[in-house]
This record gives structure tokens, C-alpha cells and sequence, in this order.
């Protein structure tokens, strides 16, 4: 399992082993009445408001469901193994017995909107690297021949695209691309391809029916 999940499971386990029966039928109920497009925070500030529970523990957990379900449906892990494998290895120290809580993460797992969300997750990164963000950072540097005392023969503008993303294993990489204005027309023209292709089968999948989707809060990481 990917470090970011493994690592968050531990305080989502704490979670769950803390609350009642009652409130883990809260947090399921809450976290039914979320869009799966939401962001995790979305999902947790749902959660919190139903059951009075703390909202950065409450986030905790969704990462970590949502991580977890991501990286069952990268394995194709069967359903059956998923909450034992979660609780692997298991907790020291709990309140509730082996059963109790196994069953806990077994009804936190099969939420739905979550479920749904983590499998839009998995088809985002099925197709590759995940991008996070980007930023252009333009520049101006003079250019000198042999001779410095000649003075700048010109001046040159450039542009450095810096794109952040994740790597199968969820590991944050960046690559730094210099562009000249060429470029940055070139990667304009393609994007606005992307858009128009995209306005026409949105507009298609609609009149047909379909729900379109647009996964919201990938910045939303631990």
C-alpha cells in the first residue's frame, strides 16, 4: 500500500474505534448525502456538521477511505479482504474488540459516494500522472557576443512552464519546461482543442442524459 494511505490509517482507525455504533450510522448517513465530486473536505465538513465530531480527525479518516479505496481498486483487491487489510497491522491498544471494529471499517468502506469517488480517483490515474498545478514564470535576459564592452546585442524573453504532479505511488514530481513564445502558442492551440472537444462531448453526453463529472479538490492531499 502507498505510504500516504498507510500513514493516515492510523488516526482514521482511532476515529472509528472512539465513536459509538450510533455515530458510525451518522457518518455514513452524512457522508450518503455528499456528491461524489466533492472534495474530501467537502466530505468531512459534511460528516462533522451531522455528528459533532471533529472536523480535521473526520477529514483524516475520508483521506484515508478514499486513499485506501483507491489504491483496492488499483489492486483489484476483493471486496471481502478490504477492511482487514485496512486494519493491517491491527491496532494496539483499542477499545472495542477485533470484530467490532473490523465491522466499523467494513460499513465505513462500502459507503457509496465514497466508494464512487475513489473509483473516479482510480480512472484519473489508470490514465497516467496526475497534474496538481502549474505556473509560468516569464523572464528577461540580455545577450552579449564575444565582446562584453560591446554592450547587449538583445534582449531575450522566455518563459519557464513549472508543472507539479503525481507519480504511481503518489509521489509529488516536478518538470520545468523553457518555452518560447512558439511554444506557449503551441500549448495554447492544444488546450484550446481540449476545450471545444470537451464543450462538444459534454453537450452530447447531456442531451443523451448522462451525468458529466468534475472531480473537485484535487489539492485536498496528505
Amino acid at each position: 500500500m502507498p505510504d500516504v494511505a498507510a500513514n493516515a490509517i492510523g488516526p482514521a482507525i482511532a476515529l472509528l474505534d472512539d465513536v459509538t455504533d450510533a455515530q458510525i450510522e451518522h457518518i455514513v448517513a452524512a457522508a450518503e448525502t455528499v456528491d461524489p465530486t466533492a472534495a474530501p473536505s467537502e466530505f468531512a465538513s459534511a460528516i462533522a456538521s451531522a455528528t459533532g465530531l471533529p472536523e480535521e480527525s473526520v477529514h483524516k479518516l475520508v483521506l484515508s477511505v478514499l486513499n485506501f479505496l483507491t489504491f483496492a481498486y488499483q489492486t483489484s483487491m476483493p471486496e471481502d479482504d478490504r477492511a482487514r487489510v485496512f486494519l493491517q497491522p491491527r491496532p494496539a491498544g483499542t477499545n472495542n474488540s477485533p470484530d467490532v471494529l473490523l465491522g466499523r471499517v467494513e460499513r465505513i468502506l462500502s459507503v457509496n459516494s465514497l466508494c464512487v469517488r475513489a473509483k473516479a480517483n482510480y480512472l484519473v490515474r489508470a490514465h497516467g500522472s496526475e497534474f496538481l498545478s502549474s505556473i509560468v514564470v516569464t523572464d528577461v535576459r540580455p545577450i552579449f557576443g564575444e565582446s562584453i564592452e560591446a554592450g547587449e546585442q538583445g534582449m531575450l524573453i522566455y518563459h519557464n512552464l513549472n508543472l507539479t504532479y503525481v507519480e504511481a505511488g503518489r509521489q509529488v514530481r516536478e518538470v520545468s519546461l523553457a518555452c518560447d513564445l512558439n511554444d506557449l502558442n503551441a500549448i495554447q492551440a492544444q488546450i484550446g482543442r481540449a476545450l471545444e472537444k470537451h464543450e462538444a462531448i459534454e453537450a452530447k453526453l447531456q442531451e443523451e442524459g448522462h451525468q458529466v463529472w468534475f472531480l473537485r479538490g484535487q489539492d485536498d492531499r496528505n
